[in-house]
């Protein structure tokens, strides 16, 4: 699967999975693009928190990014 990103040519594979949360109560897998690390959920959409920043899969940790590209720290 390709990675959805603008301007990315990256691939995802299914066999690397991270795990989010979801509700209260369940987490779902997501997929990270081996070269941006933007994360995709099983059906190739991009994920995205509450507030509508991207997700990625950084550094073995998860990240946020703003629309102007600023980490947003919690």
């Amino acid at each position: 699967m390709k990675c959805q990103e603008q301007g990315c040519k990256g691939v995802i594979d299914p066999q690397i999975s991270v795990n989010l949360q979801v509700s209260c109560h369940s987490t779902q897998a997501a997929y990270p693009c081996g070269s941006c690390g933007r994360l995709h959920w099983h059906d190739g959409q991009l994920v995205f928190n509450r507030q509508d920043q991207r997700a990625f899969f950084r550094e073995g940790a998860i990240v946020h990014l703003d629309t102007d590209g600023a980490v947003i720290i919690k």
